[in-house]
């Protein structure tokens, strides 16, 4: 069932569906239950899960990476995912620069509390240079978002305009 909210746009009644605001949200809870789970790992478990990661990419012929590369390239991937989620969510309610600060401090705030967590986890503790390279994945993830949301706006105009 799809839950219904009926605004007046321009003098014509619009529809517009809470269903994309709580997948916007189902999506950035996701992402950050993910976060909190790997880092809720002992050190021990979070370097097999690495070990693992590094050898997939060498049975793909990459010997080169290191331990130390799968660990940060997972860091960018989730916090890029992360602000990818966040712009998600938020572009029901924001636009402009607006969506792009709360997403990008929504993000860093989570990067701050994910390292915080890890002060709790045996083996594990706080790295400021996480939080940086956190923060500069979650803000290529916003980027690449808020280009796909103007390339949507752009091709809706143009397929409304082309009716």
């Amino acid at each position: 069932m799809e839950i219904m909210n009926k605004t007046i746009v321009a003098g014509q009644l619009k529809k517009e569906s809470h269903t994309g605001k709580l997948l916007g949200m189902l999506f950035v809870l996701s992402i950050i239950g993910a976060a909190f789970y790997f880092s809720a790992q002992p050190a021990s478990i979070s370097k097999l899960q690495s070990g693992t990661i590094l050898n997939v990419f060498e049975s793909f012929g990459f010997e080169n990476i290191t331990m130390h590369f799968v660990r940060k390239l997972a860091h960018f991937v989730l916090f890029a995912t992360l602000g990818v989620a966040f712009t998600f969510a938020f572009s029901f309610k924001f636009t402009g620069i607006k969506l792009a600060t709360f997403s990008y401090l929504s993000a860093t705030l989570m990067a701050i509390l994910d390292e915080t967590h890890q002060m709790f986890v045996p083996g594990r503790g706080p790295q400021v240079k996480d939080v940086i390279l956190d923060s500069v994945g979650a803000l290529f993830g916003i980027v690449l978002m808020t280009l796909g949301i103007l390339l949507y706006k752009k091709l809706k105009k143009a397929y409304r305009s082309s009716l």
